[in-house]
């Protein structure tokens, strides 16, 4: 458990959001036009990776997201009209 997402800086974390996401939409618990999402520290920089990767979140809040990076991983995760 403690080494499972090593290398990945948030790639497994956010496939679980988009799968929860999927799931939730697939259950009609969710209405797929009104799906947003708000994180503080880490779940402030996976609502980033949310906007910038999927289509699928309307909106999200990211509050102070653990985002001020110089490692590679940054590149992966952020667009460059985020950055």
């Amino acid at each position: 458990m403690l080494t499972g997402a090593d290398g990945e800086r948030g790639r497994a974390t956010q496939r679980d959001v988009d799968e929860a996401t999927a799931w939730l939409i697939a259950e009609g618990i969710a209405d797929p036009n009104r799906i947003a999402l708000m994180g503080h520290s880490f779940g402030g920089y996976s609502t980033l990776l949310g906007l910038a990767h999927s289509d699928a979140y309307a909106c999200g809040v990211a509050l102070c997201p653990h985002a001020a990076h110089s490692d590679r991983w940054l590149l992966w995760a952020l667009p460059r009209s985020l950055m």
